[in-house]
């Protein structure tokens, strides 16, 4: 990927007459199969003659020119900005496209991003969690992500803290992705998975500006449907108004986009919602992820990735275990990779397979609500597998990559191994630091980089 930022500087044109409040970004777009990408921003100001005009590379035809749709963000009676949204044609693979943003007959910014790849195309993503912190420790973290020189991004949770809200955004997440000198999401699309800091804050009457999570991103609609107040979704509290307002907010995101999936070059995801209010235990839940599984068999790389790890061997969080539930469907979906965030630190276990006991204790709250389960059964480890000479795992391996700017859980349980569950193989948790991947058809690269620039550990997978 080309990070042209000198002709992105050259390109961003701030105009008096078009303050943007949110610079342009890209994301992955409602279809699973990324053949419709778009552009997002934001203003304060509404804006009626906004368009979008873009070209393929190699293309000397004219550009072509897209209407935008806009929708006034409106919390608690009053409009808090203004989002605009234009949906991109990109199901030719492996090209580059350059956008322009024009209002009226002046363009207003210009980026570029490339189309998802070939399936035999080398492919190169950045993971790691647990980031809206607002801190100079996101920051930097930040930068080192942006030299890795990613074709995407993913997110494995808690995009901004303290609860998910507007403001939480703006101060705790586009400054450090998303700005004039930082311009990285114009050019490199992000997706998400919630974590408890986006999603449980559900009472409208306290944070009316709550659950943004379905307002700022657009990911795959291809999720499992259920109504509130079912195994998949608590009831939204507050008054008929404020609902109101929130539904049209959201609009067709809700609740659907909280799980979902995706193909990208010859690699396959599933984005699970893992809150402990979800009952990964009812069956038709449980369906729906084998079924999403199933297609991907024809992918060499399956990916998973939710918040709440369910091996974990932090003493923080140790108890909500709950998502250990889907292992036996990530087994027989042949996944590779789970990813996870919620602890601040990294883990990984050995490729393992687990055969939990039946479906756990409940863990509740002072106030009754579901914190996680406590789920015990037998695990099977591949202990062959080292990531150097042996490199066909059997079983998933699971990594925790929480370490992306919150404040660092059981520094001393590093080289501490004997606080460590048999499953786990690495723990570290003395620096910040991301997960960096890359995959072709046949090879899997995985290397934990801390906030100094420097390799934690590097592995390697090989498909037959």
């Amino acid at each position: 990927m080309r990070f042209l930022y000198s002709i992105l500087f050259f390109s961003i044109s701030l105009n008096t007459f078009c303050q943007f409040k949110t610079l342009p970004y890209i994301q992955i777009g409602e279809s699973e199969h990324l053949d419709k990408m778009s552009v997002m921003w934001h203003t304060d100001e509404d804006i009626k003659d906004f368009t979008v005009k873009y070209k393929i590379s190699l293309n000397t035809e004219k550009p072509i020119e897209k209407t935008v749709s806009s929708k006034a963000l409106v919390i608690s009676g009053k409009v808090e900005r203004y989002i605009y949204e234009c949906s991109l044609e990109t199901n030719i693979s492996g090209k580059t496209i350059s956008y322009e943003i024009w209002k009226g007959k002046s363009k207003v910014f210009g980026s570029e991003f490339k189309t998802k790849p070939f399936k035999n195309e080398e492919v190169k993503m950045v993971v790691f969690g647990d980031v809206g912190t607002g801190n100079e420790i996101q920051r930097k973290i930040g930068d080192l992500v942006i030299k890795e020189k990613p074709q995407m991004v993913a997110i494995s949770g808690d995009i901004v803290y303290n609860r998910g809200l507007v403001h939480e955004y703006d101060h705790n997440f586009y400054p450090y992705y998303n700005t004039v000198e930082r311009p990285f999401m114009s050019t490199v699309p992000f997706f998400v998975a919630p974590g408890n800091h986006d999603l449980e804050t559900r009472d409208l009457n306290k944070y009316k500006d709550a659950l943004a999570y379905y307002f700022f991103w657009n990911q795959p609609l291809n999720g499992p449907v259920m109504k509130e107040n079912s195994a998949l979704h608590p009831e939204l509290i507050g008054t008929d108004s404020l609902k109101k307002e929130f539904y049209k907010n959201a609009g067709n995101k809700y609740p659907v986009m909280s799980n979902y999936s995706f193909n990208y070059g010859d690699s396959f995801w599933l984005v699970l919602d893992s809150n402990p209010y979800v009952d990964w235990t009812d069956s038709t839940l449980k369906k729906w992820v084998s079924n999403e599984l199933l297609k991907a068999k024809d992918f060499s790389w399956k990916f998973v990735m939710f918040h709440h790890p369910g091996f974990n061997s932090s003493r923080a969080h140790y108890e909500q275990q709950q998502m250990r539930i889907l292992s036996p469907l990530f087994e027989t979906g042949k996944v590779d990779v789970v990813f996870n965030g919620h602890v601040h630190n990294y883990q990984r276990t050995f490729p393992m397979q687990f055969s939990p006991s039946g479906t756990g204790s409940r863990i509740a709250t002072a106030s009754n609500q579901t914190r996680g389960r406590v789920i015990s059964g037998k695990w099977t480890l591949d202990k062959k597998y080292d990531g150097k000479t042996n490199l066909k795992p059997n079983g998933p391996i699971y990594i925790v990559t929480g370490a992306g700017g919150r404040e660092l859980y059981d520094v001393d349980q590093t080289h501490d191994k004997d606080s460590w569950q048999p499953f786990t193989t690495q723990f570290y948790a003395v620096k910040h630091s991301f997960t960096s991947i890359a995959f072709n058809t046949r090879r899997l690269t995985i290397k934990q980089i801390n906030i100094e620039g420097e390799t934690v550990e590097d592995l390697m997978i090989e498909k037959p």
